[in-house]
C-alpha cells in the first residue's frame, strides 16, 4: 500500500527533528511556541459565527460557561427556527458536540436544508453548539493565558468529559428550564460524552438520549497500515512539539486556511493530492464531497486543540482500548495503582444511546459499533447510513446529509420527545 501524502509529511517532520529547523516547521504545521503567538487578522470577507447564522435568517445567541478548572467555554445557541411555532415553551434541548479540531462553525456554513442545527431548530428544538476548551472560540481562562501558560493546555478528552460537559449541561438546563437534553456527539464528541456518563453518574439522568455519530471508543477493527504509521509517527511528532514549548495543535490561522484552499480548490493542480490525503484517513467518498464548498470549510477548520487531545486519539487507536491516558508504567502506578491505565467502564453509561455509523468510515467501523453496543446497557439501536461510501467527515459535510442521516436522527429523537 502506498503511503498517503499525510504520512509522507510526517516522515519529513520526523527526519527534520534532527536539525534546528524543526521548531519552525512545527510552528507552521501545529502552532506557535508559547509566548511567540502572532495573530493574523482575518480576511475582510470572513464571517463571524453570528453573521453566518443570521445570514440564513436564524437567531444566534452566544453564552460563556466557566468550567470547574477555570476554562471559559463559548456556546452558540439557535433557540428557534425561522418560522414561528405554536408549541409551548420551553423547547427540548439539542446539544451538539463537534469532533477533533472542530468548532461550532463547522456545522453552520451551508445553511438550511443541508446543515443539522438548522434542521433541528426548524423541527422545534432549542439548539446549543459546543466549543471545546482551546479551540478558536474557547481560549479564555479565569486566571491563565493560553498564549503564555503551559498549564492552560494540560488537558485531554477526559478533562472535557469530566469538567467541561457538567458545567455546560448545568448551564444549559438552568437557562432553558429543562430537566434533560438530547446529546449529539460526533467522533470524540461521543468519546467525551461516554466519559462523562462513566465517571459522573449524577449526569446520566440529564441526558434524555445520546446520539453517537461515528463514536470513538474501543477500536476493534484491524488498523490499516496508513493509520498505524500515521498515528505512531504522530505521537513522536507531538512529543517533540511539547519539547519545543508548543502545546497547541493546528490553531485557526487565515494564512494556513488560504494554503489549504489554494491546494484543494477545483482549479488547483494539487486537488487530487489534497483529496488523497484526506480520504486515505477518513474514507473515500467523492459522490458526497462538494469540492466547491470545501474551501469555505477549511476557512473555519481546523480550529485548534491541545496536543494531549490528539495524543489521546492516537492512544485509543494504537492500543485498541478506550482507556484513561497512558503516562507510562511508572507514572501509571502512581496515578492508577497499576502499570496500565484503567478502561472507562461503559456498563455505567446507563442512558439510552443510539449508534450511527457509515459503511465507508475508515476510522469507526461496524466492528467497533458492535462492540460498543454490547458494552452499553441501553444501546437502543445501531443505524448504518444507507450509502456505501459514507465516511467520517460525511457526518458534517455530506452533500445529501439530510436525506442520508439527519432526517433519521430527528425521527429517532422524536420517539423520545
Amino acid at each position: 500500500m502506498k503511503k498517503s501524502a499525510f504520512v509522507v509529511l510526517l516522515h519529513i517532520a520526523a527526519c527534520a527533528a534532527a536539525n534546528n529547523y524543526m521548531g519552525d516547521f512545527l510552528e507552521f504545521l501545529l502552532g506557535p511556541r508559547l509566548g511567540n503567538r502572532t495573530r493574523a487578522h482575518p480576511k475582510s470577507d470572513h464571517q463571524t459565527t453570528e453573521q453566518i447564522v443570521r445570514s440564513f435568517g436564524y437567531r444566534l445567541d452566544t453564552h460563556l460557561v466557566t468550567s470547574g478548572t477555570g476554562h471559559i467555554l463559548t456556546l452558540h445557541r439557535i433557540p428557534m427556527g425561522r418560522e414561528p411555532r405554536a408549541e409551548v415553551e420551553p423547547r427540548p434541548v439539542a446539544f451538539i458536540h463537534h469532533g477533533l479540531l472542530g468548532s461550532s462553525d463547522m456545522w453552520l456554513l451551508r445553511g438550511p436544508p443541508q446543515d443539522l442545527p438548522y434542521l433541528l431548530a426548524d423541527s422545534g428544538y432549542d439548539v446549543w453548539l459546543f466549543n471545546v476548551r482551546g479551540n478558536t472560540h474557547s481560549r479564555k481562562h479565569a486566571t491563565l493565558n493560553a498564549d503564555e501558560d503551559p498549564s492552560y493546555w494540560d488537558f485531554g478528552i477526559e478533562e472535557i468529559g469530566y469538567h467541561d460537559l457538567p458545567a455546560t449541561i448545568d448551564y444549559i438546563l438552568n437557562k432553558t428550564r429543562q430537566k434533560d437534553l438530547f446529546f449529539l456527539g460526533h467522533s470524540i464528541g461521543s468519546s467525551s460524552g461516554l466519559i462523562l456518563c462513566s465517571l459522573r453518574p449524577e449526569y446520566r439522568k440529564r441526558i434524555r438520549l445520546f446520539l453517537a455519530l461515528g463514536p470513538l471508543a474501543n477500536i476493534k477493527h484491524p488498523l490499516m497500515r496508513v493509520h498505524t504509521v500515521t498515528f505512531s509517527l504522530g505521537l513522536i511528532l507531538l512529543r517533540f512539539a511539547e519539547s519545543q514549548n508548543i502545546h497547541e495543535i493546528m490553531p485557526r490561522r487565515p494564512y494556513f486556511s488560504q494554503i489549504l484552499q489554494s491546494v484543494c480548490e477545483d482549479d488547483s493542480p494539487l486537488q487530487a493530492l489534497c483529496l488523497s490525503m484526506m480520504f486515505s484517513i477518513v474514507g473515500k467518498d467523492l459522490s458526497e464531497f462538494n469540492t466547491k464548498t470545501f474551501p469555505r470549510f477549511v476557512e473555519y477548520y481546523p480550529s485548534g486543540t491541545s496536543l494531549n487531545i490528539l495524543a489521546d486519539v492516537f492512544q485509543y487507536y494504537l492500543s485498541g482500548e478506550f482507556t484513561r491516558r497512558d503516562f507510562g508504567a511508572r507514572l501509571n502506578v502512581e496515578r492508577y495503582n497499576d502499570t496500565k491505565p484503567p478502561t472507562y467502564d461503559l456498563s455505567k453509561v446507563t442512558v439510552p444511546v443510539s449508534l450511527h455509523y457509515g459503511p465507508g468510515d475508515l476510522l469507526v467501523s461496524r466492528e467497533d459499533i458492535d462492540d460498543l453496543c454490547l458494552k452499553l446497557p441501553l444501546c437502543v439501536g445501531k443505524f448504518e447510513v444507507a450509502h456505501k461510501q459514507f465516511n467520517h467527515l460525511d457526518f458534517v459535510l455530506a452533500i445529501n446529509g439530510r436525506s442520508l442521516l439527519y432526517d433519521s436522527l430527528v425521527q429517532v429523537m422524536e420517539k423520545y420527545r
